[in-house]
C-alpha cells in the first residue's frame, strides 16, 4: 500500500452505491444514495473528496445498481432499478444529468444494447428531468 486517506463519513443513512470517473479527470469518484432516494456524487483526486454535487432524488423505490460509460463520452453514468424491476440509465456529466433511457422490467440485465435503451424516451417525471434521451452510442 502506498497511501490513503479518510474521505469522511456522510452518516448512516448514506450508502456507497457506485464508483467511476464521473468528471472525466482520470480519478475515481463515489456515488452515494440516501435512504430517502437522494443521490450524490463525490469528486475525488484519488484520496480526498475535492467536490461533487447532488444528482437529485427519484424517490426511495429507485436504487443505484451500478455505473458505466453507457453513452461512450468518457464519463461514467448511473444504472438505476426500481422496486418494480424497471431499469433506467442516467447519462451524466459530473453531477449533471444530461440524458437517459428506460426499459421496463428487463428479462435479463445485460449490456446497454441488450436492454434496448430507447432513443426517444423522455426521462420519467418522477426523476424530475425533462431532457430527451440519447442512444447508448451517444448519438
Amino acid at each position: 500500500m502506498t497511501g490513503g486517506g479518510s474521505l469522511g463519513n456522510p452518516g448512516p443513512s448514506w450508502h456507497l452505491k457506485a464508483t467511476g470517473d464521473f468528471y472525466g479527470n482520470g480519478s475515481p469518484d463515489l456515488v452515494w444514495q440516501n435512504d430517502d432516494g437522494t443521490a450524490y456524487v463525490w469528486e475525488t483526486n484519488g484520496s480526498s473528496a475535492i467536490g461533487g454535487g447532488s444528482l437529485g432524488n427519484p424517490g426511495p423505490s429507485w436504487h443505484i445498481v451500478g455505473s458505466g460509460d453507457f453513452n461512450d463520452d468518457g464519463k461514467s453514468d448511473i444504472l438505476w432499478q426500481n422496486d418494480s424491476g424497471e431499469a433506467y440509465i442516467w447519462e451524466l456529466n459530473g453531477a449533471m444529468v444530461i440524458g437517459g433511457g428506460s426499459r421496463a422490467i428487463p428479462a435479463l440485465l445485460g449490456a446497454p444494447s441488450e436492454l434496448g435503451i430507447s432513443t426517444t424516451t423522455a426521462l420519467p417525471t418522477s426523476f424530475g428531468r425533462t431532457t430527451a434521451a440519447r442512444s447508448t452510442s451517444g448519438r
